[in-house]
Order: C-alpha cells, then sequence, then structure tokens
C-alpha cells in the first residue's frame, strides 16, 4: 500500500517495471513450485504427461516467460527513443 500511495507512476518505465514484477511474480508463484517439485521427485510429471496441471504448466510457462521478454525489449525500445530524442536536441 506504501508503494502505490508513495511512488506516482507517471512514466512509461513504471508501467513496464510494473508488468515485469507481475510477470516474474506469477513465474515465481505458479511455474518454480512445480519444477522444484518435479526435480525432487523424477518419477512424478505432474500426475501424466497428458493432464490439465501439466497442459496450465507449460502454457503459463511459455506466456510468462514471452511477456518478460517482450517488456525488456520494449523497456530497451523506450530508452534507445529517449537517447536519441536527447541526441538530436544537442544538435
Amino acid at each position: 500500500n506504501i508503494i502505490i500511495l508513495w511512488c506516482r507512476f507517471n512514466d512509461v518505465i513504471s508501467h513496464y517495471l510494473i508488468s515485469l514484477s507481475i510477470a516474474d511474480l506469477l513465474c515465481s508463484l505458479l511455474i518454480v513450485p512445480f519444477s522444484l517439485y518435479s526435480s525432487v521427485r523424477p518419477n512424478w510429471a505432474f500426475a501424466g504427461d497428458n493432464s490439465l496441471i501439466c497442459k496450465c504448466t507449460v502454457y503459463l510457462h511459455l506466456v510468462l516467460i514471452t511477456s518478460t521478454l517482450f517488456t525488456f525489449s520494449w523497456i530497451s525500445v523506450d530508452r534507445y527513443a529517449a537517447f536519441m530524442k536527447a541526441k538530436n536536441n544537442f544538435k
């Protein structure tokens, strides 16, 4: 609650960082426990390869990692655009 009241997210980079933190938090809460458990117990494969939990875990993993990569890409594009705009103002 302090973060929401204290910080004002007026710039684009703040929205990207919020998106990145949400994707990483969901990945750590929804993907990592299943991966760790299957590493400790190799015989357990998400209750069968064709189960719903296996399909959902793989889908969520792909979506969250793709979201993280796209967020990093857009942060770099935003920083490049800001650098080029500042560089052109000094000419």
